[in-house]
Protein backbone atom coordinates (compact mmCIF):
# COMPACT_ATOMS: atom_id res chain seq x y z
CA UNK A 1 0.00 0.00 0.00
CA UNK A 2 1.10 3.07 -0.64
CA UNK A 3 0.50 6.93 1.69
CA UNK A 4 -2.87 7.49 1.72
CA UNK A 5 -4.42 4.12 1.30
CA UNK A 6 -5.15 1.42 3.48
CA UNK A 7 -6.98 -1.87 2.89
CA UNK A 8 -7.85 -5.62 4.33
CA UNK A 9 -8.19 -8.85 2.85
CA UNK A 10 -11.17 -10.94 3.77
CA UNK A 11 -12.66 -14.73 3.04
CA UNK A 12 -16.36 -14.35 1.91
CA UNK A 13 -16.28 -17.73 1.11
CA UNK A 14 -13.50 -20.02 0.68
CA UNK A 15 -12.54 -19.83 -2.93
CA UNK A 16 -12.89 -15.89 -2.44
CA UNK A 17 -10.66 -13.21 -1.54
CA UNK A 18 -12.53 -10.03 -1.58
CA UNK A 19 -10.26 -6.22 -0.58
CA UNK A 20 -12.12 -3.86 1.56
CA UNK A 21 -10.51 -0.54 1.43
CA UNK A 22 -10.78 1.85 4.10
CA UNK A 23 -8.78 4.79 2.19
CA UNK A 24 -7.53 4.66 -1.17
CA UNK A 25 -5.82 8.47 -2.30
CA UNK A 26 -3.28 6.81 -4.25
CA UNK A 27 -2.79 3.02 -5.03
CA UNK A 28 -3.58 -0.48 -3.55
CA UNK A 29 -1.71 -3.87 -4.62
CA UNK A 30 -2.47 -7.03 -3.96
CA UNK A 31 -0.15 -9.47 -4.50
CA UNK A 32 1.15 -13.03 -4.24
CA UNK A 33 4.66 -13.76 -4.56
CA UNK A 34 7.66 -15.94 -4.78
CA UNK A 35 7.39 -18.20 -7.51
CA UNK A 36 10.00 -18.57 -10.84
CA UNK A 37 9.62 -18.62 -13.93
CA UNK A 38 11.86 -19.97 -16.45
CA UNK A 39 12.81 -17.76 -20.24
CA UNK A 40 11.37 -18.55 -23.02
CA UNK A 41 8.95 -20.53 -21.51
CA UNK A 42 5.05 -20.46 -21.67
CA UNK A 43 2.71 -19.09 -19.07
CA UNK A 44 -0.81 -18.29 -18.94
CA UNK A 45 -1.95 -16.25 -15.70
CA UNK A 46 -6.05 -15.89 -15.49
CA UNK A 47 -8.28 -15.11 -12.47
CA UNK A 48 -11.99 -14.09 -12.49
CA UNK A 49 -12.87 -10.52 -10.57
CA UNK A 50 -15.75 -8.83 -9.81
CA UNK A 51 -16.67 -5.54 -8.00
CA UNK A 52 -19.53 -3.39 -6.01
CA UNK A 53 -19.15 -0.82 -8.74
CA UNK A 54 -16.98 -0.23 -11.97
CA UNK A 55 -13.10 -0.28 -11.18
CA UNK A 56 -9.61 0.15 -13.23
CA UNK A 57 -7.81 -2.95 -12.46
CA UNK A 58 -3.91 -3.05 -13.51
CA UNK A 59 -2.97 -6.50 -13.87
CA UNK A 60 0.91 -7.92 -14.03
CA UNK A 61 3.49 -10.32 -13.91
CA UNK A 62 6.76 -9.01 -12.67
CA UNK A 63 9.81 -9.09 -10.54
CA UNK A 64 9.32 -8.51 -6.97
CA UNK A 65 12.32 -6.28 -6.42
CA UNK A 66 14.24 -3.85 -8.29
CA UNK A 67 14.08 -2.74 -10.94
CA UNK A 68 10.53 -4.20 -11.00
CA UNK A 69 10.80 -5.75 -14.80
CA UNK A 70 7.52 -6.87 -16.18
CA UNK A 71 6.35 -9.88 -17.98
CA UNK A 72 3.34 -9.01 -18.97
CA UNK A 73 0.46 -6.35 -17.89
CA UNK A 74 -3.21 -5.69 -18.51
CA UNK A 75 -5.50 -2.62 -17.66
CA UNK A 76 -9.59 -3.41 -17.80
CA UNK A 77 -12.45 -2.40 -15.71
CA UNK A 78 -13.76 -4.54 -13.60
CA UNK A 79 -17.75 -4.84 -12.96
CA UNK A 80 -20.69 -5.89 -10.96
CA UNK A 81 -20.31 -9.58 -13.12
CA UNK A 82 -17.60 -12.29 -12.32
CA UNK A 83 -16.06 -12.25 -15.50
CA UNK A 84 -12.56 -14.24 -16.15
CA UNK A 85 -9.46 -12.41 -17.28
CA UNK A 86 -6.15 -13.75 -19.21
CA UNK A 87 -2.38 -13.23 -19.73
CA UNK A 88 -1.10 -15.66 -21.78
CA UNK A 89 2.92 -14.98 -22.49
CA UNK A 90 6.70 -15.77 -23.27
CA UNK A 91 8.74 -15.31 -20.32
CA UNK A 92 11.46 -12.88 -21.88
CA UNK A 93 13.51 -13.01 -18.46
CA UNK A 94 13.90 -15.34 -15.85
CA UNK A 95 12.97 -15.03 -12.06
CA UNK A 96 14.13 -17.50 -9.93
CA UNK A 97 12.00 -16.73 -6.97
CA UNK A 98 11.07 -13.20 -7.13
CA UNK A 99 8.51 -13.49 -9.16
CA UNK A 100 4.94 -11.48 -8.55
CA UNK A 101 1.18 -12.21 -9.49
CA UNK A 102 -0.18 -8.70 -8.56
CA UNK A 103 -4.05 -6.43 -9.05
CA UNK A 104 -3.38 -3.18 -8.62
CA UNK A 105 -6.67 -0.78 -7.83
CA UNK A 106 -6.27 2.94 -7.41
CA UNK A 107 -8.27 5.71 -6.04
CA UNK A 108 -11.31 3.79 -5.01
CA UNK A 109 -13.01 2.43 -2.19
CA UNK A 110 -15.18 0.08 -3.93
CA UNK A 111 -14.87 -3.50 -2.38
CA UNK A 112 -13.07 -5.64 -5.33
CA UNK A 113 -13.32 -9.86 -5.20
CA UNK A 114 -11.14 -12.48 -6.63
CA UNK A 115 -11.21 -15.96 -7.26
CA UNK A 116 -9.59 -18.63 -8.81
CA UNK A 117 -6.15 -16.95 -9.73
CA UNK A 118 -3.76 -19.19 -11.02
CA UNK A 119 -0.33 -19.07 -13.02
CA UNK A 120 0.37 -22.15 -15.10
CA UNK A 121 2.99 -23.35 -17.38
CA UNK A 122 2.02 -24.62 -20.76
CA UNK A 123 4.17 -25.15 -24.06
CA UNK A 124 5.33 -23.11 -26.55
CA UNK A 125 3.12 -23.51 -29.92
CA UNK A 126 5.63 -23.92 -33.39
CA UNK A 127 4.96 -25.07 -36.60
CA UNK A 128 2.37 -27.84 -36.57
CA UNK A 129 3.07 -31.28 -38.24
CA UNK A 130 0.52 -30.51 -41.53
CA UNK A 131 1.05 -26.61 -41.36
CA UNK A 132 3.49 -25.12 -44.33
CA UNK A 133 3.41 -21.58 -46.67
CA UNK A 134 3.22 -23.50 -49.60
CA UNK A 135 -0.46 -24.95 -48.68
CA UNK A 136 -1.10 -21.72 -47.17
CA UNK A 137 -2.51 -22.95 -43.83
CA UNK A 138 -0.24 -21.40 -40.81
CA UNK A 139 -2.95 -20.79 -38.13
CA UNK A 140 -2.26 -17.21 -36.94
CA UNK A 141 -1.39 -16.96 -33.02
CA UNK A 142 -4.62 -16.28 -31.29
CA UNK A 143 -4.46 -16.95 -27.45
CA UNK A 144 -1.30 -18.84 -27.14
CA UNK A 145 1.95 -19.34 -26.27
CA UNK A 146 4.25 -19.45 -29.42
CA UNK A 147 8.09 -20.41 -29.73
CA UNK A 148 10.58 -17.65 -30.46
CA UNK A 149 10.83 -18.49 -34.07
CA UNK A 150 6.69 -18.59 -34.74
CA UNK A 151 6.28 -15.02 -32.35
CA UNK A 152 8.99 -13.40 -34.15
CA UNK A 153 7.52 -14.37 -37.59
CA UNK A 154 4.46 -12.72 -36.48
CA UNK A 155 5.63 -9.74 -35.44
CA UNK A 156 7.59 -9.40 -38.71
CA UNK A 157 4.62 -10.21 -40.72
CA UNK A 158 2.93 -7.19 -39.22
CA UNK A 159 5.39 -5.10 -39.70
CA UNK A 160 5.93 -5.96 -43.05
CA UNK A 161 2.48 -4.88 -43.84
CA UNK A 162 2.38 -1.98 -41.99
CA UNK A 163 5.45 -1.06 -44.21
CA UNK A 164 3.38 -1.66 -47.44
CA UNK A 165 0.57 0.36 -46.51
CA UNK A 166 2.47 3.00 -45.10
CA UNK A 167 4.75 2.82 -48.80
CA UNK A 168 1.85 3.01 -50.82
CA UNK A 169 0.11 6.10 -49.22
CA UNK A 170 3.98 8.11 -49.66
CA UNK A 171 3.46 6.41 -53.36
CA UNK A 172 0.45 8.48 -53.63
CA UNK A 173 1.25 11.78 -51.64
CA UNK A 174 4.68 12.36 -53.92
CA UNK A 175 2.15 11.56 -57.17
CA UNK A 176 -0.07 14.41 -55.83
CA UNK A 177 2.14 17.50 -54.89
CA UNK A 178 4.43 18.95 -57.21
CA UNK A 179 7.15 19.30 -54.58
CA UNK A 180 8.55 17.56 -51.68
CA UNK A 181 6.49 17.59 -48.65
CA UNK A 182 7.59 15.94 -45.29
CA UNK A 183 5.75 12.87 -44.85
CA UNK A 184 5.11 11.06 -41.52
CA UNK A 185 3.27 7.80 -40.19
CA UNK A 186 1.67 7.07 -36.91
CA UNK A 187 3.87 8.59 -33.68
CA UNK A 188 6.71 6.29 -31.93
CA UNK A 189 3.84 6.19 -28.88
CA UNK A 190 1.73 3.84 -30.62
CA UNK A 191 4.48 1.81 -33.09
CA UNK A 192 7.21 1.91 -30.87
CA UNK A 193 10.54 0.43 -31.77
CA UNK A 194 9.56 -1.15 -35.06
CA UNK A 195 8.69 1.84 -36.43
CA UNK A 196 12.26 2.35 -37.15
CA UNK A 197 11.57 -0.28 -39.65
CA UNK A 198 7.78 0.10 -40.88
CA UNK A 199 8.59 4.12 -41.33
CA UNK A 200 11.76 3.17 -43.14
CA UNK A 201 11.05 5.17 -46.13
CA UNK A 202 9.39 7.96 -44.51
CA UNK A 203 11.05 11.62 -43.83
CA UNK A 204 10.31 12.05 -39.82
CA UNK A 205 9.56 10.52 -36.73
CA UNK A 206 6.40 11.92 -34.21
CA UNK A 207 5.14 11.64 -30.65
CA UNK A 208 2.75 12.80 -29.12
CA UNK A 209 1.84 13.19 -25.61
CA UNK A 210 -0.56 14.67 -22.72
CA UNK A 211 -0.34 15.50 -18.78
CA UNK A 212 -3.83 15.31 -17.31
CA UNK A 213 -5.98 14.77 -20.36
CA UNK A 214 -9.75 14.71 -19.82
CA UNK A 215 -12.00 11.08 -18.60
CA UNK A 216 -14.71 10.79 -19.30
CA UNK A 217 -16.87 8.37 -16.60
CA UNK A 218 -19.93 8.76 -18.58
CA UNK A 219 -20.44 9.25 -22.39
CA UNK A 220 -16.93 9.77 -24.43
CA UNK A 221 -16.19 13.20 -24.66
CA UNK A 222 -19.76 15.00 -22.78
CA UNK A 223 -18.48 18.32 -22.33
CA UNK A 224 -20.83 18.46 -19.20
CA UNK A 225 -19.42 15.42 -17.58
CA UNK A 226 -15.31 15.18 -17.09
CA UNK A 227 -12.80 15.39 -14.81
CA UNK A 228 -9.31 15.81 -14.17
CA UNK A 229 -5.95 14.61 -11.56
CA UNK A 230 -5.01 18.25 -11.81
CA UNK A 231 -1.64 16.58 -11.81
CA UNK A 232 2.04 17.98 -12.14
CA UNK A 233 4.47 17.22 -15.24
CA UNK A 234 7.14 18.42 -12.28
CA UNK A 235 5.86 16.36 -9.67
CA UNK A 236 6.17 13.31 -12.07
CA UNK A 237 9.79 14.00 -12.59
CA UNK A 238 9.12 15.32 -15.82
CA UNK A 239 9.09 11.70 -17.29
CA UNK A 240 7.19 12.17 -20.66
CA UNK A 241 10.84 14.34 -21.10
CA UNK A 242 12.93 11.29 -20.30
CA UNK A 243 10.61 8.96 -22.36
CA UNK A 244 10.32 10.86 -25.57
CA UNK A 245 14.56 11.42 -25.36
CA UNK A 246 15.02 7.60 -25.61
CA UNK A 247 12.53 7.80 -28.58
CA UNK A 248 14.15 9.78 -31.39
CA UNK A 249 16.03 8.05 -33.82
CA UNK A 250 19.60 8.66 -34.57
CA UNK A 251 19.65 10.48 -38.26
CA UNK A 252 15.71 11.65 -38.91
CA UNK A 253 14.19 14.89 -37.76
CA UNK A 254 11.97 14.46 -34.63
CA UNK A 255 8.74 16.66 -33.55
CA UNK A 256 6.39 16.40 -30.61
CA UNK A 257 2.80 17.35 -33.19
CA UNK A 258 0.38 17.21 -30.21
CA UNK A 259 1.07 17.71 -26.42
CA UNK A 260 -0.92 20.08 -23.62
CA UNK A 261 -1.23 20.29 -20.13
CA UNK A 262 -5.02 21.30 -20.66
CA UNK A 263 -6.81 23.43 -18.92
CA UNK A 264 -8.18 23.53 -16.03
CA UNK A 265 -5.20 22.04 -15.21
CA UNK A 266 -3.33 24.61 -11.95
CA UNK A 267 -0.34 23.64 -13.21
CA UNK A 268 -0.96 23.77 -17.18
CA UNK A 269 1.47 26.67 -17.67
CA UNK A 270 4.46 24.63 -16.42
CA UNK A 271 4.62 22.76 -18.95
CA UNK A 272 5.75 25.00 -22.30
CA UNK A 273 9.01 26.82 -20.95
CA UNK A 274 10.75 23.48 -19.75
CA UNK A 275 9.46 21.31 -22.80
CA UNK A 276 11.04 24.20 -25.24
CA UNK A 277 14.26 24.05 -23.34
CA UNK A 278 14.44 20.37 -23.45
CA UNK A 279 13.66 20.05 -27.37
CA UNK A 280 15.92 22.71 -28.20
CA UNK A 281 18.52 20.60 -25.88
CA UNK A 282 17.85 17.82 -27.49
CA UNK A 283 18.09 19.30 -30.97
CA UNK A 284 14.46 18.22 -32.02
CA UNK A 285 12.53 19.74 -34.76
CA UNK A 286 9.24 20.92 -34.17
CA UNK A 287 6.71 21.22 -31.23
CA UNK A 288 2.91 21.75 -31.75
CA UNK A 289 0.94 22.67 -29.27
CA UNK A 290 -2.72 20.71 -29.31
CA UNK A 291 -4.66 23.11 -30.22
CA UNK A 292 -5.20 26.89 -30.74
CA UNK A 293 -9.02 26.31 -31.40
CA UNK A 294 -11.40 23.97 -32.13
CA UNK A 295 -13.80 26.50 -33.56
CA UNK A 296 -13.71 30.09 -34.83
CA UNK A 297 -14.68 31.81 -31.44
CA UNK A 298 -11.25 33.41 -31.72
CA UNK A 299 -11.97 36.47 -29.29
CA UNK A 300 -13.91 34.59 -26.89
CA UNK A 301 -11.16 34.89 -24.40
CA UNK A 302 -12.16 32.34 -22.02
CA UNK A 303 -10.26 28.82 -21.52
CA UNK A 304 -12.31 25.87 -22.69
CA UNK A 305 -11.06 22.26 -23.52
CA UNK A 306 -7.69 21.62 -25.30
CA UNK A 307 -7.45 25.51 -26.82
CA UNK A 308 -4.51 28.03 -25.86
CA UNK A 309 -6.99 30.26 -27.26
CA UNK A 310 -8.52 31.76 -24.16
CA UNK A 311 -5.78 29.58 -21.70
CA UNK A 312 -4.16 32.93 -20.43
CA UNK A 313 -1.80 30.94 -18.08
CA UNK A 314 -0.37 29.16 -21.07
CA UNK A 315 -0.52 32.62 -23.69
CA UNK A 316 1.17 34.03 -21.04
CA UNK A 317 4.88 31.94 -21.84
CA UNK A 318 3.86 31.05 -25.28
CA UNK A 319 5.93 33.34 -26.92
CA UNK A 320 9.05 33.12 -24.82
CA UNK A 321 8.83 29.19 -24.78
CA UNK A 322 8.99 29.75 -28.84
CA UNK A 323 12.35 31.94 -28.49
CA UNK A 324 13.81 29.71 -26.02
CA UNK A 325 12.85 26.54 -28.93
CA UNK A 326 13.71 28.23 -32.18
CA UNK A 327 16.84 30.68 -31.85
CA UNK A 328 19.42 29.44 -30.53
CA UNK A 329 19.22 30.75 -27.10
CA UNK A 330 19.24 26.90 -25.77
CA UNK A 331 22.46 25.10 -26.47
CA UNK A 332 22.69 21.52 -27.98
CA UNK A 333 25.56 19.78 -27.16
CA UNK A 334 27.33 18.60 -30.00
CA UNK A 335 27.50 15.14 -29.69
CA UNK A 336 24.89 12.66 -29.00
CA UNK A 337 24.89 9.74 -26.38
CA UNK A 338 23.63 6.83 -28.59
CA UNK A 339 21.27 4.04 -27.40
CA UNK A 340 22.00 1.00 -29.35
CA UNK A 341 18.95 -0.77 -30.87
CA UNK A 342 19.96 -3.67 -32.86
CA UNK A 343 16.69 -5.51 -35.10
CA UNK A 344 16.77 -8.30 -32.18
CA UNK A 345 15.95 -5.40 -30.03
CA UNK A 346 13.07 -4.16 -31.50
CA UNK A 347 12.05 -7.55 -32.33
CA UNK A 348 12.43 -8.08 -28.19
CA UNK A 349 10.68 -4.63 -27.43
CA UNK A 350 7.42 -5.46 -29.66
CA UNK A 351 7.40 -9.20 -27.66
CA UNK A 352 7.63 -7.85 -24.80
CA UNK A 353 4.61 -5.20 -25.36
CA UNK A 354 6.59 -2.33 -24.30
CA UNK A 355 4.79 0.24 -25.36
CA UNK A 356 5.63 3.41 -24.45
CA UNK A 357 8.12 2.43 -22.28
CA UNK A 358 11.52 3.58 -23.97
CA UNK A 359 13.69 4.63 -21.02
CA UNK A 360 12.43 1.55 -18.98
CA UNK A 361 13.63 -0.66 -21.83
CA UNK A 362 17.61 0.38 -21.64
CA UNK A 363 17.80 0.78 -17.85
CA UNK A 364 18.79 4.18 -17.90
CA UNK A 365 18.90 6.47 -15.02
CA UNK A 366 15.71 8.89 -16.35
CA UNK A 367 17.74 11.92 -15.11
CA UNK A 368 20.96 10.94 -17.43
CA UNK A 369 18.64 10.76 -20.23
CA UNK A 370 16.81 14.41 -19.06
CA UNK A 371 20.79 15.90 -18.88
CA UNK A 372 22.27 14.30 -22.36
CA UNK A 373 21.74 14.66 -25.28
CA UNK A 374 20.73 10.97 -26.63
CA UNK A 375 19.27 8.95 -29.70
CA UNK A 376 18.67 5.69 -30.99
CA UNK A 377 21.32 3.98 -33.09
CA UNK A 378 20.51 1.69 -35.50
CA UNK A 379 23.62 0.63 -36.54
CA UNK A 380 25.23 0.52 -32.80
CA UNK A 381 26.26 -2.28 -30.70
CA UNK A 382 27.10 -2.92 -27.55
CA UNK A 383 26.25 -1.79 -23.87
CA UNK A 384 24.31 1.56 -23.15
CA UNK A 385 26.91 4.56 -22.32
CA UNK A 386 27.66 4.14 -18.70
CA UNK A 387 27.46 8.14 -18.62
CA UNK A 388 23.02 7.07 -19.18
CA UNK A 389 23.45 4.33 -16.32
CA UNK A 390 25.23 5.72 -13.39
CA UNK A 391 23.30 7.75 -11.24
CA UNK A 392 22.89 11.39 -11.68
CA UNK A 393 23.54 13.43 -8.71
CA UNK A 394 20.91 15.62 -7.31
CA UNK A 395 19.75 18.55 -8.67
CA UNK A 396 20.85 16.56 -12.39
CA UNK A 397 22.53 19.81 -14.07
CA UNK A 398 22.38 19.54 -18.36
CA UNK A 399 25.85 18.88 -19.69
CA UNK A 400 25.67 22.37 -20.94
CA UNK A 401 25.20 23.89 -17.42
CA UNK A 402 22.10 25.53 -19.04
CA UNK A 403 19.10 24.12 -17.30
CA UNK A 404 18.96 21.46 -13.72
CA UNK A 405 16.01 19.44 -12.07
CA UNK A 406 15.89 18.92 -8.47
CA UNK A 407 14.43 15.30 -8.27
CA UNK A 408 13.25 16.23 -4.31
CA UNK A 409 12.04 19.30 -4.43
CA UNK A 410 10.82 19.15 -8.25
CA UNK A 411 11.96 22.93 -9.03
CA UNK A 412 13.07 23.42 -12.86
CA UNK A 413 15.87 26.20 -13.05
CA UNK A 414 16.65 27.52 -16.16
CA UNK A 415 20.21 29.26 -15.67
CA UNK A 416 21.75 30.30 -18.84
CA UNK A 417 23.40 33.13 -19.93
CA UNK A 418 20.40 34.36 -22.63
CA UNK A 419 17.20 32.55 -21.08
CA UNK A 420 16.71 32.16 -17.06
CA UNK A 421 13.61 31.16 -15.44
CA UNK A 422 12.28 28.99 -11.79
CA UNK A 423 9.67 26.76 -12.02
CA UNK A 424 8.45 24.90 -9.23
CA UNK A 425 6.47 24.61 -5.68
CA UNK A 426 8.97 27.12 -3.92
CA UNK A 427 9.87 27.58 -0.49
CA UNK A 428 12.24 30.44 0.45
CA UNK A 429 14.78 31.30 -2.01
CA UNK A 430 16.06 29.56 -5.42
CA UNK A 431 18.57 30.93 -8.12
CA UNK A 432 19.11 30.36 -11.61
CA UNK A 433 22.11 31.62 -13.05
CA UNK A 434 21.04 35.76 -12.79
CA UNK A 435 17.66 34.98 -11.42
CA UNK A 436 16.76 34.67 -7.98
CA UNK A 437 13.11 34.32 -6.52
CA UNK A 438 11.52 34.41 -3.13
CA UNK A 439 8.12 33.29 -2.58
CA UNK A 440 6.01 30.36 -1.37
CA UNK A 441 3.57 28.18 -3.21
CA UNK A 442 3.93 26.96 -7.30
CA UNK A 443 5.49 29.82 -9.67
CA UNK A 444 6.37 29.65 -13.17
CA UNK A 445 8.85 33.00 -13.52
CA UNK A 446 10.82 33.35 -17.17
CA UNK A 447 13.14 36.19 -17.84
CA UNK A 448 14.31 36.49 -21.50
CA UNK A 449 16.08 39.36 -23.37
CA UNK A 450 14.14 40.87 -26.47
CA UNK A 451 17.39 42.71 -27.51
CA UNK A 452 19.32 39.46 -28.23
CA UNK A 453 21.78 40.13 -25.73
CA UNK A 454 22.76 38.15 -22.56
CA UNK A 455 20.60 38.68 -19.33
CA UNK A 456 22.95 40.12 -17.73
CA UNK A 457 23.93 43.00 -20.10
CA UNK A 458 20.53 43.21 -21.85
CA UNK A 459 18.43 46.47 -21.93
CA UNK A 460 15.56 45.25 -23.11
CA UNK A 461 13.25 41.63 -20.83
CA UNK A 462 10.23 40.66 -20.75
CA UNK A 463 9.69 38.82 -16.95
CA UNK A 464 6.78 36.68 -16.61
CA UNK A 465 4.70 35.14 -13.94
CA UNK A 466 1.36 33.67 -14.76
CA UNK A 467 -0.85 31.84 -12.59
CA UNK A 468 -3.56 29.32 -13.22
CA UNK A 469 -7.21 30.22 -14.76
CA UNK A 470 -10.88 29.70 -14.30
CA UNK A 471 -13.92 31.63 -15.93
CA UNK A 472 -16.75 33.18 -14.61
CA UNK A 473 -20.46 31.65 -13.80
CA UNK A 474 -22.50 32.26 -16.57
CA UNK A 475 -25.48 33.87 -14.48
CA UNK A 476 -23.58 35.86 -12.17
CA UNK A 477 -23.92 39.46 -11.38
CA UNK A 478 -21.68 40.80 -10.24
CA UNK A 479 -19.42 38.48 -11.99
CA UNK A 480 -18.06 35.46 -9.78
CA UNK A 481 -15.08 32.62 -10.34
CA UNK A 482 -16.70 29.15 -11.39
CA UNK A 483 -14.62 27.62 -9.23
CA UNK A 484 -12.56 24.24 -9.59
CA UNK A 485 -14.65 21.44 -7.35
CA UNK A 486 -13.79 17.30 -6.36
CA UNK A 487 -15.97 15.23 -9.03
CA UNK A 488 -19.09 14.13 -7.29
CA UNK A 489 -18.16 11.03 -5.01
CA UNK A 490 -14.26 11.59 -5.63
CA UNK A 491 -11.54 13.16 -3.80
CA UNK A 492 -8.87 13.12 -6.30
CA UNK A 493 -10.66 13.76 -9.37
CA UNK A 494 -11.37 17.24 -10.11
CA UNK A 495 -14.22 19.42 -12.34
CA UNK A 496 -15.36 23.02 -12.60
CA UNK A 497 -18.73 23.86 -11.27
CA UNK A 498 -21.62 22.76 -13.22
CA UNK A 499 -24.14 24.84 -15.01
CA UNK A 500 -27.64 24.46 -15.36
CA UNK A 501 -29.46 20.97 -16.66
CA UNK A 502 -27.81 18.64 -13.98
CA UNK A 503 -24.90 17.30 -15.09
CA UNK A 504 -21.49 17.14 -12.85
CA UNK A 505 -19.50 19.89 -14.44
CA UNK A 506 -18.93 23.17 -16.29
CA UNK A 507 -19.20 23.25 -19.59
CA UNK A 508 -15.72 22.03 -21.21
CA UNK A 509 -16.33 23.79 -24.67
CA UNK A 510 -16.98 27.20 -23.77
CA UNK A 511 -18.30 29.42 -20.99
CA UNK A 512 -18.61 33.09 -19.88
CA UNK A 513 -16.01 35.61 -18.94
CA UNK A 514 -14.39 37.45 -17.77
CA UNK A 515 -11.34 35.14 -17.62
CA UNK A 516 -9.92 34.84 -13.76
CA UNK A 517 -5.82 34.32 -12.96
CA UNK A 518 -4.67 33.66 -9.73
CA UNK A 519 -2.30 36.01 -8.00
CA UNK A 520 1.52 34.91 -7.85
CA UNK A 521 3.10 37.30 -6.25
CA UNK A 522 7.13 37.18 -5.40
CA UNK A 523 10.37 38.73 -4.87
CA UNK A 524 12.94 38.68 -7.94
CA UNK A 525 16.42 40.08 -7.53
CA UNK A 526 18.06 40.00 -11.17
CA UNK A 527 22.05 40.29 -11.13
CA UNK A 528 22.57 42.77 -14.34
CA UNK A 529 25.45 45.14 -14.92
CA UNK A 530 22.62 47.77 -16.15
CA UNK A 531 22.50 51.11 -14.79
CA UNK A 532 19.67 52.23 -12.99
CA UNK A 533 17.46 49.24 -13.86
CA UNK A 534 13.79 50.08 -14.37
CA UNK A 535 10.84 47.97 -14.45
CA UNK A 536 7.11 48.01 -16.10
CA UNK A 537 4.14 46.06 -15.40
CA UNK A 538 2.81 45.49 -18.90
CA UNK A 539 -1.00 45.33 -19.58
CA UNK A 540 -2.06 42.64 -21.86
CA UNK A 541 -1.40 44.89 -25.51
CA UNK A 542 2.44 45.07 -24.12
CA UNK A 543 1.63 48.73 -23.01
CA UNK A 544 3.00 49.98 -19.59
CA UNK A 545 0.68 49.97 -17.22
CA UNK A 546 3.10 51.76 -14.24
CA UNK A 547 5.93 51.41 -13.15
CA UNK A 548 7.45 49.02 -10.10
CA UNK A 549 9.56 50.11 -7.32
CA UNK A 550 13.27 48.85 -7.75
CA UNK A 551 15.87 48.19 -4.93
CA UNK A 552 19.84 48.27 -6.09
CA UNK A 553 21.57 45.65 -4.19
CA UNK A 554 25.16 43.95 -4.65
CA UNK A 555 25.58 43.14 -7.95
CA UNK A 556 21.65 43.65 -9.64
CA UNK A 557 18.66 44.80 -8.61
CA UNK A 558 15.41 43.73 -6.45
CA UNK A 559 11.64 44.52 -7.14
CA UNK A 560 8.47 42.51 -6.62
CA UNK A 561 6.13 41.31 -8.60
CA UNK A 562 2.60 42.25 -7.33
CA UNK A 563 1.04 44.03 -9.72
CA UNK A 564 -2.01 42.94 -11.43
CA UNK A 565 -0.48 41.56 -14.50
CA UNK A 566 1.59 38.43 -15.60
CA UNK A 567 4.23 40.36 -17.45
CA UNK A 568 6.85 43.02 -16.57
CA UNK A 569 9.33 44.73 -18.63
CA UNK A 570 12.61 45.39 -17.49
CA UNK A 571 15.56 47.31 -18.67
CA UNK A 572 17.19 50.04 -19.19
CA UNK A 573 14.56 52.80 -19.81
Amino acid sequence: MHAGSSATLSRPSDDVVQLNFTANQARVIAKQTGFSLHEGDGYLAEMEIRSDSPVSVYWDVKQDVSPWRTQISRTFTSTANWQRVTLPFNAVFGMDGIGRFGVQIERTVAPVQIRNARLIRRGLRGLGMDESLEAGNVALPAGESSNLARTNDYIAFLAARDKAYLDTLLEAVRESVAWKVPVAGTQMDFGGMLNIDTHASLDYQDFHFYVDHYNFPGTAWDGRDWRIRDSSHLESSLNTLTRMAAARPRGLPFTVSEFNQNWPNRRGHELLPPLSVFAAFQDWDGLMHFAYSHGRGWDAGVPNGFNLNGDWSKWVTFGQSAFLFRTGAIRSPETALRLPVSLEDRMRYTRERRNNAFSGFFNADPMRLLTHRVELDTGGAGAVPEALRERAPVPAVAETGEFSFDQQTRVFRLEGPNAAGVLGTLNGSVEAGPLRVVANGFRTILLTPLDGEPVESSKRMLLTNPGYTLRSRGAAAPPDIQRMIPYPNTSDWFTVEPDAGGKPSGDLNGGAGPTWMSRTDATVTIRSAIPNLRVFALDGSGRRAGEVAVTAVEGGYRFTLDAETPWYEVGEE
